[in-house]
């Protein structure tokens, strides 16, 4: 057990005070006094910037060209140019929705994270970043859709590490929300992004992320694209309505997605060319396809359930392998009528292509429209090798099997 501090000074507005109890929180500072007592005061490294009734963007960037920590007051702030975050800068708002970032300009991203350097600087031996707290928005109308003009980009010139994003709502631009690449040690967390030309949150080349409370709602491609990445952690996402996949796994190696509710997505999942990739907690409703592994190996479906599918298959993997798809389940009970799409599929991306090996289906749960089952349940003629499945409610005579199916 660890003895309690005592005899220390806290400073505040009120004078010096001693205390017995120390609880440290953001914005203090931690001293010792000439008497060598330790003293805690308030920190006064930030800047505080209000709205000034014009363009913003030039304060903003003298002040993040001099001071390492720049808080904007809650209001409106007006961008008529991009506003550049230099190397070991924090740019802060008062709050998701007190601090909002208008953008009248529609040439570049909004915010952009700079690999410019600021001579004589002494943050320059870091890349940390930290955006937070804030709504940055388009005010004015696209010349274009999809255009080329991003809500929030990492510049990829250069390599970063460690950059949080927090509290942030982003929303109306012609390219991505948020877009990331070149980076090691990413926080992604309570960020939402509507209504992109593009994808909702990009991840390009980046090692070791995580995305916590994320919602992305109507992009025109996919509403998260991960691609080129490594060890990525995504949980807690509540994902609606893209025109193309809800998440894009591309080339990827050791991605979790993991507690999501995703709904109207042209395919829910679409993992391609990638290994070990977890799919488990999902929720996926109205999805044409819901959860879709191609030529990839080595990942795992667990406890995801997929409803109101029509196309593909609830659950489909093309060529591949050694995939496991466990306690995982598939619902047509609120269609009204009878929807011919399998509720799984193995097989091949082409008609020349391999078929899927080594996958195993275990405690699989299907559930039929009242008025009728589909002609096939189960397709798997097409896969590369035996297809397992274990503790499932799939009628044996509903299965197009083409020697491949394999029942324990």
């Amino acid at each position: 057990m660890k003895a309690p501090v005592r005899n220390f000074v806290i400073r505040d507005a009120a004078g010096a005070r001693e205390a017995e109890t120390l609880v440290i929180g953001g914005g203090l500072r931690l001293a010792t006094t000439a008497g060598g007592l330790p003293e805690l005061s308030g920190a006064t490294d930030d800047v505080v910037l209000s709205p000034s009734g014009g363009d913003d963007a030039p304060a903003i960037n003298a002040a993040l060209r001099r001071h390492q920590r720049i808080r904007l007051a809650p209001g409106k702030f007006t961008l008529g140019t991009r506003v550049d975050v230099p190397r070991g800068r924090t740019l802060a708002g008062s709050g998701m929705r007190r601090t909002v970032l208008r953008v009248t300009q529609t040439a570049e991203p909004a915010v952009r994270v700079s690999a410019a350097t600021v001579p004589g600087d002494p943050w320059l031996s870091t890349s940390c970043v930290s955006l937070e707290g804030m709504t940055i928005t388009l005010g004015v109308t696209p010349t274009s859709w999809p255009g080329t003009q991003d809500g929030v980009v990492v510049e990829s010139s250069t390599s970063w590490w460690q950059l949080s994003f927090r509290d942030l709502y982003i929303s109306g631009f012609n390219r991505h929300g948020l877009s990331i690449s070149n980076s090691y040690q990413v926080e992604i967390t309570r960020v939402d992004v509507d209504v992109t030309g593009r994808d909702g949150i990009a991840l390009e080349n980046v090692q070791q992320a995580s995305l916590r409370s994320v919602t992305v709602v109507a992009t025109e491609d996919n509403l998260i694209r991960l691609s080129n990445s490594a060890r990525v952690d995504c949980a807690e996402l509540y994902l609606e309505d893209p025109s193309d996949a809800g998440i894009l796994v591309h080339s990827c190696k050791e991605v979790r997605l993991a507690c999501a509710e995703l709904m109207l997505a042209r395919v829910g999942i679409q993992v391609e060319m990638s290994e070990r990739v977890i799919v488990e907690g999902l929720q996926l409703s109205e999805c044409p396809t819901g959860i879709r592994l191609d030529d990839s190996w080595s990942c795992r479906v667990d406890s995801c359930l997929v409803s109101d599918f029509s196309v593909g298959a609830a659950y489909l993997v093309r060529g591949g392998g050694y995939h496991a798809i466990s306690a995982c389940a598939a619902d047509q009970s609120t269609n009204t009528s009878v929807v011919q799409t399998p509720h799984v599929r193995v097989g091949r991306t082409s008609a020349t292509a391999p078929g899927a090996v080594g996958v195993t289906v275990t405690g699989f749960r299907k559930t039929n429209a009242a008025v009728g089952a589909p002609t096939i349940e189960a397709d798997v003629a097409d896969a590369g090798g035996r297809v397992v499945f274990i503790q499932h409610n799939l009628d044996s005579a509903r299965i197009n099997s083409g020697g491949n199916f394999a029942a324990l």
